[in-house]
């Protein structure tokens, strides 16, 4: 995902008719930098939002399942003994 992002960023500032024009104007400013800076900054901010929220629903599902494999597996050795 994050591979993806940045490729897609790249090819963006490389391509994009807008993109190219605000980082001309950011040129001009003397702020290429800072203008770089804050897009990198705002995309890991959003890669790591989307991560957190996915591991979230992979803990919940894999919790609930392990509590129900937990309860078969006590309940098969209550039934072995």
């Amino acid at each position: 995902m994050a591979i993806s992002a940045f490729v897609t960023l790249g090819i963006q500032f490389d391509r994009d008719e807008e993109m190219i024009s605000l980082i001309e104007k950011a040129s001009a400013n003397g702020e290429v930098f800072k203008f770089y800076a804050v897009t990198i900054i705002i995309t890991l901010i959003f890669l790591v939002i989307l991560i957190a929220v996915i591991l979230g629903f992979y803990y919940l599902i894999y919790g609930i399942l392990l509590k129900r494999l937990n309860g078969n597996y006590k309940e098969l050795k209550k039934l072995e003994v």
